[in-house]
This record gives structure tokens, sequence and C-alpha cells, in this order.
């Protein structure tokens, strides 16, 4: 005979008693109830439900701590159930993996209805465990359902539910030390780049980015919640999302643009884990950015979004400019050099033997640049002429450098490439 121990919880408003039967016993079973079935249940308030078995009590507050599959889970419902139809609602998961249990279940109804739940196999040792009662998945002979938040609405999952969790002995048969739901979830990045102005997205064309909007990715946590399913959570937990880890910077200077960062960490919200870098001042025209997100951000349990702590997330843009940017519109050949159209006057100092290259044979050919003025549709242009210092070069590859400037300081979007 296991020992008869006791303790009063309270779940879900019901009031559940902790205590042992012997395997050979139904403890449901009796003359009495036999002869006392009654007239069908027409009553039409929702009933509740106890739940017993065989714990080894800790504490006041511990948790149960269940044995092997010779422990038995009591259910007493205070009404005649439809056992046929309830038996579904009965279930028995282990929280790892969230596998359901196979059980028998033995029902005796009389005045009350008795449940006896009977795992099919032995539970795994120092294992958490769940056994629920669904209360849309269960009612008693008139259709009532469980309403144990007393709402006024019956069966509501998983408002109404009946649960509890207990932990499996250890092998040597002293207490389970197994933690319940250890978060080992890491947060993620569910959303790329996008664009804000006043809390509103806006349609950005990556290449033309207004100067003045904030920039968000979406960043969320999952976590175990007490039932053992997975919830969302915020990724902000350790305070990890700032500055440090969201950050925006010219991408070729590297240069950091001073700024704040907010989270949004409501899961209840439609904007939920959205993280925004708003700018101090408006952005430079016609500059690429890079944003990038660290992966030191971690989430309360300490997971980490990459764990290795570096650059989990970038992409580059360009800001919006209402000048025309520098350009080169054609190239033209001539016997012994090519000459460059570039779309505006040119900075002539940054155009250079680095910036400005022929390749012939995959070597890069030494010449001599001379620089000139064309009037175009829109005004004056600069033309550069590229003269190999080795007269027998009459081909190649051109690659013209974005680095290259205009005259007001600007440079070009894209790399040039082109053939001689």
């Amino acid at each position: 005979m296991k020992k008869n121990l006791f303790l009063i919880l309270i779940l879900s408003g019901v009031v559940c008693f902790l205590g042992c039967a012997k395997k050979d016993e139904d403890p449901a079973s009796s003359k009495a109830n036999e002869n006392i079935l009654g007239p069908p249940n027409v009553d039409k308030t929702p009933f509740t439900c106890a739940i017993s078995g065989s714990p080894f009590i800790l504490s006041p507050s511990a948790k149960i701590d269940w044995l092997d599959s010779e422990t038995w889970i009591k259910v007493t419902f205070n009404t005649r159930m439809n056992t046929t139809a309830s038996e579904s609602g009965i279930k028995l998961i282990k929280v790892d993996g969230h596998s359901e249990v196979p059980i028998t279940c033995e029902w005796s109804t009389g005045v009350n209805t008795d449940l006896i739940v009977k795992p099919q196999t032995d539970l795994d040792n120092n294992r958490w465990y769940i056994f629920k009662v669904v209360a849309s998945d269960v009612e008693d002979v008139a259709g009532n359902m469980m309403d144990n938040d007393n709402d006024g609405i019956q069966g509501e999952d998983p408002d109404d539910n009946v649960w509890d969790r207990f932990l499996t002995v250890r092998a040597d048969g002293n207490p389970g030390t197994d933690f319940f739901c250890e978060d080992d979830i890491k947060p993620q990045i569910t959303r790329g780049l996008y664009f804000v102005q006043a809390d509103t997205e806006v349609v950005q064309n990556w290449m033309d980015v207004d100067i003045t909007v904030n920039f968000a990715v979406d960043i969320k946590d999952w976590a175990y919640d007490d039932s053992g399913y997975v919830v969302l959570k915020s990724a902000n937990s350790a305070g990890d999302i700032n500055t440090n880890t969201v950050v925006l910077k010219k991408r070729d200077s590297g240069v950091k643009v001073q700024g704040g960062v907010s989270y949004e960490s409501d899961t209840d919200t439609s904007t939920f884990g959205r993280t925004v870098f708003d700018p101090d001042s408006p952005l430079e025209e016609g500059v690429w950015y890079k944003f990038e997100i660290y992966g030191d951000i971690a989430d309360v349990a300490g997971n980490k979004l990459d764990p290795t702590n570096i650059v989990t997330y970038t992409t580059n843009f360009f800001t919006h400019i209402e000048k025309t940017l520098p350009a080169v519109d054609t190239l033209q050949s001539h016997a012994d050099h090519f000459t460059l159209v570039f779309n505006k006057l040119m900075n002539e100092s940054t155009i250079t033997g680095a910036t400005v290259k022929l390749t012939s044979g995959g070597n890069q050919e030494p010449g001599i640049f001379s620089f000139g003025k064309i009037i175009g549709p829109d005004g004056l242009q600069t033309t550069v002429s590229f003269y190999p210092v080795d007269p027998s070069i009459t081909s190649g590859d051109v690659w013209v450098s974005r680095t290259v400037k205009d005259t007001e300081g600007f440079m070009m979007m894209y790399d040039y490439y082109d053939t001689w």
C-alpha cells in the first residue's frame, strides 16, 4: 500500500485532493453508488472535478513527485458524466517533446463519476509530465461542460481546463531534480529591415531611402509556459536590445550614426517585437548606410541571438538625394585610347590609377589621363581619356570605382564596368 498523503491544491478554481489508491481497489465503486444513479441529469449547471494521486509531498508549495505506471490518477466529477464522449478530453503529456502518454481510463458512474487513469507504460525517471482535463472535450449526460473561471462560458480552452504538472522520481527513488521547462529557445529576427515614420510603416526603395525615416526589424523570443507549451516572450528581457547591439553606420567609413533604440515588448500588440533605430538627426543625402544587429542580444534565460556574438543580420541602403548622382554615361573607343563621358562635372583629383583601371590579359595597365569638358543636355560634363603607356595595348576591361566624386562631393551609386 502506498503512503496516503494529502495536499489541497487550487486548480483553476477547483479544489483538488491528492491521495493514493491501491491497484487492486476501485475507489469509486460501491453498492451505494450503483444503486443511486437516479434520473437522467437535466441540470444545466457547469460541473467540477477533483484530481488525486500518489505523491511524495516535499513541502506545502512543492510540486508532486509521482511514481511509476502503478500510480493511478483519480478524477472525481461532481455529476454523472457522458463517459464515451469525455474520454478524448483526458490527457497525460510528457513535457519533453509534448508527446502524449498512452493511458487506460476506467469510469465508474454514480451520483458522481469517478475516473481512474492508468499510464500504460512506466513513466520516465526525473521528467516532467502534465495531466490535463480538457474542458471543451468532457461533458456530463446533459451536455454541460466545466466553467472553472466562472465567466458564464462553458468549455473554454484553456480557461476552463483542469491540469497539474508533476515530476517523476529519479532512478534511485529520490525526488526528481529536472528543470520543469528549461528555456533553451534563442531569440530570432522574424522580419528584416523596414522603415517607419511616426510609428507607421512606409514604403521605401532600398536605393532611395528617405533621410528622415526610422529603421526597424522585428526580434522575438519564445519560452515555455507553466503547461509546457511554447509561447511568445519579449526578446528584450535581459535589456540587450540597445545601441550596442542595434547599430546604424556609414557603410564606407564605418562611422556609427548616433541615435536611440526602442523595443516593443508587449506580445498583445500588433507591433510586438519591433526594434526601432531613431537617428538623432536626418541622415546625409546620397550615402550608403549599413544596418546591423549583433548576436549579443539575449533573453532572460541567457539564450543569445547568435552564440558567437558576431553580426547576425546586416543590410545596406542608399539615401535619397534631390540632385543627380555622378555616373558614366558612355565609354567611347578609339584606336589608341578610350574616353569616359561622365554625366556631370567631376572632381578630377578623385580620378586616378586607383579609381579608374584598365586590365588586359589579367594585368593592370598603367596609363595617362587627359581631362576635358563637353556641354551636355543638363550642363557641363567631364570627359576622361585614358592612354595606355604601352602602345600595343588596344583593348581590355575598364573599371571605374564608385568612390569617384563630382564637384559637389557626391559619389556614384555603383562601380562601373565596361570593355574597351
